[in-house]
């Protein structure tokens, strides 16, 4: 990987290496997130038919327990990444192994304090979800325990440009699961926990295999010399601010939608939103492989905004190849999700319109973590402000639930421009910030 701080960038030969290589990390990631995607559809597929129907119930509340920590884990996983890209960026190579260390001891006691707390709580928590055994909860703890950690490993493999490792783990703990969840069903446990320990069986398994590849000497850039380096508290709390920021604005819909409209409409603008989000952030893993290529510190290096316009357009175009295709076959989503055959004309107008309105999104999820691998945080204040107009438009304006879809998308497209504007101001100033400000 080229050393990050050096001002005059890649050649002409190393941009043309460097694209292909961005193309080619973006197309594997994106075939892995979907693989992974399927096999958890799979994993939910085969305990709903498996299990009878409250425990499949109970399994589904104990899995939303430990979804609770997907922003926190983002975090992490971000963090980890950044600090290890830019480690190998500056030919710090030795360092990599001390980095990840730091963080999975640290990451081992907010899991073990998790584990702990949970336990004491567990009484008032089994009450809270109407639980007559304990046994699913604390399997969900220990979920949750191990989930802490498996950030370390995932942001230590991106970090790295370890892309094909890194995809494997996207695909291996969902397969694992699957496999573990059914092979326990099939010993004859029909019960929740048969998911649950399956899903810690699979973390165990693909942690102990990230921890192999990573004891590997890491990969790092020659000649490199060390720049600044933001904060880690600092660095932690920016990117958790601007990521629960922009889940808002992702998911603001569904509180809104149930609070204004009645349970039937609000179902109808779920299934859409559901079609919606599937298709908008099918591009996701493009930010994902465009991350550790442009971590820096303050101002970004020239060969940055060639790697961002690229990812934008493939992010772009593949939204738009998307978009266009659920506008011309809006029946297809619906007959595979939620077996509809005959939608009524209103819903298929819905899944139409919500999905045009929800597509500035995605090159928003794009900017925001070029910003983050940077260490600048100042894409929160549009992000916030396009929620609040978000919000607010709703509040104002809910006659139907088209209004709703037009405020979304107005709302999305205020965020791309401000969140651009924030981005093009950094290209045009060329000055380093504060690190870590």
């Amino acid at each position: 990987m080229r050393n990050g701080s050096d001002p005059t960038g890649p050649g002409p030969t190393d941009r043309r290496g460097a694209s292909a290589d961005l193309l080619r990390h973006s197309l594997l990631l994106v075939g892995a997130s979907q693989i992974g995607n399927v096999l958890n559809a799979g994993f939910h597929a085969l305990m709903g038919r498996r299990l009878p129907a409250d425990e499949y119930g109970i399994l589904y509340a104990m899995v939303g327990l430990t979804a609770l920590l997907g922003l926190p884990l983002a975090a992490i996983h971000n963090a980890v990444t950044y600090y290890t890209a830019q480690a190998c960026q500056e030919g710090r190579g030795e360092d990599v192994g001390p980095i990840l260390r730091r963080w999975a001891v640290r990451m081992g006691g907010v899991g073990a304090a998790v584990l702990v707390a949970g336990l004491a709580a567990s009484g008032p928590l089994a009450r809270f979800y109407q639980l007559e055994d304990l046994e699913p909860l604390r399997a969900a703890l220990v979920v949750a325990a191990l989930m802490m950690v498996l950030p370390v490993a995932s942001g230590g493999l991106l970090g790295q440009g370890r892309m094909l490792a890194f995809s494997g783990y996207q695909v291996a703990w969902p397969a694992l699961r699957l496999a573990g969840g059914a092979a326990l069903i099939a010993l004859g446990t029909a019960r929740a926990t048969a998911g649950l320990w399956g899903h810690a069986a699979a973390l165990v398994v693909t942690g102990a295999g990230a921890v192999v590849v990573l004891a590997r000497p890491a990969r790092a850039a020659s000649g490199g010399t060390r720049g600044d380096t933001a904060r880690p508290d600092r660095y932690l709390v920016g990117s958790l601010a601007i990521l629960l920021g922009f889940g808002l604005l992702a998911n603001a819909d569904a509180a809104l939608v149930k609070r204004y409209f009645e349970p039937a409409l609000a179902g109808q603008f779920a299934m859409a939103a559901t079609i919606a989000r599937i298709v908008v952030f099918l591009p996701q893993p493009i930010a994902t492989a465009l991350f550790p290529r442009v971590v820096a510190v303050g101002r970004a290096q020239a060969h940055h905004w060639p790697a961002l316009r690229q990812a934008l357009l493939y992010v772009s175009a593949l939204t738009l190849v998307a978009v266009i295709g659920c506008s011309l076959l809006p029946g297809l989503p619906l007959r595979v999700l939620y077996g509809i055959r005959d939608p009524s004309p209103d819903l298929v107008r819905l899944v139409r319109v919500v999905a045009w309105a929800m597509s500035p999104l995605a090159p928003v999820f794009l900017l925001v973590h070029f910003e983050l691998a940077q260490a600048r945080y100042s894409a929160l204040m549009p992000i916030l402000l396009a929620t609040g107009l978000f919000v607010g438009g709703v509040a104002l304006f809910h006659a139907s639930l088209l209004h709703v879809a037009v405020a979304m998308g107005t709302a999305g497209m205020v965020a791309i421009l401000g969140v651009g504007a924030v981005v093009r101001a950094e290209a045009l100033r060329g000055t380093p910030s504060t690190p870590g400000a």
